[in-house]
């Protein structure tokens, strides 16, 4: 069985906390159960110690239980690399995948020039982490998505 963790950049964008995620909708009453005021919504990564980290809902991104080829954790939302040897041109060359999570798998978004596809992550492990689309979307330029 993988394990089931997440991560989330956090609010002060000083990097990213690892643990448990934890999504709270909450609303205000007064004393008489009237509810007053509005709906708030907070996201937490609960790290190791049981401390309740509040975290960017929009970068929360869950581990595959994959490690790249470095043994590197591989977490939605993270950019791979893979490089390889092009025996037609004898060019060094690279290609760039997101990975996304979508129809209850983990995919990467791959895009040659010619057809957009999505491929289940295993088939990439042999890539590398090379960032993430929160803290390094340059990375991903010039590759069409």
């Amino acid at each position: 069985m993988r394990e089931l963790k997440f991560r989330g950049k956090r609010l002060d964008n000083k990097g990213f906390f690892y643990g448990s995620y934890l999504y709270l909708n909450t609303r205000d009453y007064d004393w008489t159960g009237k509810e007053v005021g509005n709906k708030k919504e907070v996201h937490f990564i609960k790290d190791e110690e049981g401390y309740n980290l509040p975290v960017n809902p929009k970068t929360v991104g869950q581990y595959t239980g994959l490690k790249d080829c470095n043994d590197v954790e591989i977490y939605e939302g993270d950019i791979l690399e893979y490089r390889f040897h092009n025996p037609l041109t004898k060019e060094k060359e690279s290609i760039k995948y997101e990975v996304i999570y979508e129809y209850g798998e983990f995919r990467v978004i791959v895009d040659d020039g010619r057809n957009k596809s999505r491929k289940p992550l295993y088939m990439e492990t042999n890539s590398i982490v090379i960032g993430n689309i929160y803290q390094n979307p340059e990375l991903l330029e010039g590759v069409k998505q």
